[in-house]
Order: C-alpha cells, then sequence, then structure tokens
C-alpha cells in the first residue's frame, strides 16, 4: 500500500501567522493549511451534496458555489473532472509514501519532472504520481528548498513557495477559468 496524497497537517500545523486564524472554525482555523487534494480556494471546505452516478461516479454537487466535481476511477488511475462556471483554483498535495522519508539518502532520490501538461513526483526507482492536466498550473516540491538549507537565512530572499512546505510536501496548484479534467496515475 502506498501513500500518495497527504494534508500538510500530517507534517506539521501552526506555521501561518497567527493574527490571520480563525479559532472558532475547528480544522480551517488556519488558512494556510492544506487539508488534502482538490481543495478549492477561496473556500476549501465549501459544501457539497454527493451523489453516486450509474457509471460509478463519484459526484460533488456545490451548494455554496456553482461547481461539480465528478471522481471516477479508470484503468490507469483516478480521472477528476471540474465543472465550472466561475475561475477555480485547487490544491493537490503530493506526499509520496511520506514514512519513507526517514530512510538515510531519501532526499537524494526525490525526482520531480514536470513538462507543460503534467507534473511528476516521487522517489527514484519508486513509487512516482503523475498528474496531468490542460489547465494552466503551477507545481513546487520541497526540493527547491535544498540549495537553500547549507546557506545562512537571508531575510530579504523572496523564497519559493517550496521553502515553506513541511517536509516531505510538495504542492501542484491548478488555476482554470471554466471546466478541466485532472488523470492522477502511477507511471
Amino acid at each position: 500500500m502506498h501513500q500518495l496524497i497527504a494534508p500538510s497537517a500530517q507534517f506539521a500545523v501552526g506555521l501561518s501567522d497567527p493574527s490571520e486564524w480563525q479559532v472558532t472554525r475547528g480544522e480551517a482555523a488556519d488558512p494556510a493549511q492544506i487539508m488534502g487534494a482538490f481543495s478549492d480556494t477561496p473556500n476549501p471546505f465549501g459544501n457539497y451534496t454527493a451523489a453516486w452516478t450509474s457509471n460509478d461516479t463519484l459526484t460533488l454537487t456545490g451548494t455554496e458555489v456553482s461547481r461539480v466535481k465528478t471522481f471516477r476511477l479508470t484503468e490507469s488511475g483516478l480521472e477528476i473532472r471540474y465543472y465550472s462556471k466561475v475561475p477555480v483554483s485547487t490544491l493537490i498535495p503530493i506526499a509520496i509514501d511520506p514514512w519513507q522519508r526517514f530512510q538515510t539518502g531519501w532526499a537524494s532520490q526525490v525526482r520531480a519532472s514536470l513538462s507543460p501538461q503534467s507534473w511528476t513526483w516521487g522517489l527514484a526507482g519508486g513509487t512516482r504520481l503523475e498528474v496531468r492536466t490542460a489547465a494552466p498550473f503551477s507545481a513546487q516540491g520541497i526540493t527547491v528548498s535544498f540549495p537553500f538549507l547549507s546557506q545562512a537565512e537571508k531575510p530579504n530572499l523572496d523564497y519559493p513557495a517550496g521553502y515553506f512546505y513541511p517536509f516531505p510536501l510538495s504542492v501542484m496548484e491548478i488555476h482554470a477559468t471554466g471546466d478541466f479534467t485532472i488523470l492522477l496515475s502511477l507511471p
């Protein structure tokens, strides 16, 4: 069994500016937490109504936003379709078998591959996750922080977003203005 997706809270909590917290919101108190895949901004805790369709597809219909998400297992992985009339950003926090990070040499085995329509993340010779979409996206892994770890902190340096992700998390953010599809597979 492999873990592919993880909430940021699995590795660290309370990393964001405490002045932005809303403690009455429970798990949603810290706005910087990524609570799982397909957490849509600006409302990652929006309500959805779930239904199974005749073709074994899980359909989530937004009750607060005009958005529908469908999830369907395929022979090669998982297909997610978004139907939205408004712009949407969604996050996919990737953590391939995170318990392996404690093994000697783990960091040197991490491999990332970025193309215009996909992001692949995982371990050399091990499990990797490929995320494909035609929608615009950005992706960063924790590996962007490696060159900075041996240097003194520079308070005025604009560190890349991946520098601030809890180890060993990597995040893909999809920014779309309408309908789009995401395919998750193990290459």
